[in-house]
């Protein structure tokens, strides 16, 4: 294999509901050898994970870090990771000093009178409204950590919940479906994230995608340094089995 992912463009720290501090997550990326890496803690109004402390002590973390970052050749970036709210993205009030954002749907609103068809009917308009109105970088997570409405769900594995989001995937996301949002990121060049935490979405999704001229970005979506590793084996057998290569995913630098 020609080409190596030494990029993570979505982790979490204990600002928002990681584990490891910023320091120590940039200690794990070094250590694995990445080039460019982004912190993107959680953003999101009503959300509990969303990060509490004033913008100045974040902010001075991550000059902190990214002074660090830079003296070891790394290139260190700011994102936030935000949910995708019917009116908008679900950004708190006042300016959050960022280099690129993720938007995620994390939770379909006034859903209580739903069948399940009609819910992730609702969950695709969402992604298809934000693509078409709202201003971010990446699509997070789109057949992964998907909000199932079922309490059972939650009571299950973490392989397990995997499963089923698959098998949701495939019965409600059509390629169909892909190819009308592929227009739009392509257009409005959104990169689609292959997400390393869920293995999603299914390898024929990406290939569709990239045939589309859509791009992607990696994003481990790593709560603990740890996971920084054990997230990276699906990325690297994408990469292997479509033969992506630099130029099939975001670099900031060159944007």
């Amino acid at each position: 294999m020609s080409f190596s992912c030494n990029f993570d463009y979505h982790m979490h720290t204990s600002f928002s509901d990681g584990q490891n501090t910023m320091e120590e997550m940039f200690n794990k990326v070094k250590s694995i050898g990445l080039k460019r890496f982004g912190i993107t803690d959680h953003f999101e109004l009503n959300a509990k994970n969303t990060v509490k402390v004033s913008a100045r002590e974040y902010n001075n973390k991550f000059s902190e870090i990214k002074k660090i970052s830079k003296d070891s050749g790394i290139k260190f970036y700011r994102g936030i990771e935000t949910g995708i709210g019917e009116n908008g993205l679900l950004i708190p009030q006042g300016e959050i000093e960022r280099d690129y954002t993720i938007a995620s749907v994390h939770k379909v609103s006034n859903d209580e009178n739903c069948d399940e068809n009609e819910y992730w009917k609702k969950y695709k308009r969402l992604i298809e409204n934000a693509l078409e109105k709202y201003d971010f970088e990446i699509l997070g997570h789109i057949e992964g950590y998907l909000p199932v409405k079922n309490d059972k769900y939650l009571k299950t594995t973490f392989e397990q919940r995997r499963k089923i989001e698959r098998k949701i995937a495939i019965k409600y996301f059509s390629f169909d479906w892909y190819e009308k949002i592929a227009e739009i990121m392509k257009k409005r060049k959104i990169y689609l994230e292959i997400h390393g935490a869920t293995n999603s979405p299914r390898i024929e999704v990406i290939d569709l995608m990239r045939k589309r001229g859509v791009k992607f970005s990696f994003g481990s979506d790593a709560h603990s340094s740890e996971q920084l590793v054990i997230h990276r084996q699906y990325i690297e057998n994408v990469i292997n089995l479509l033969d992506l290569n630099d130029n099939d995913f975001i670099n900031f630098d060159k944007s």
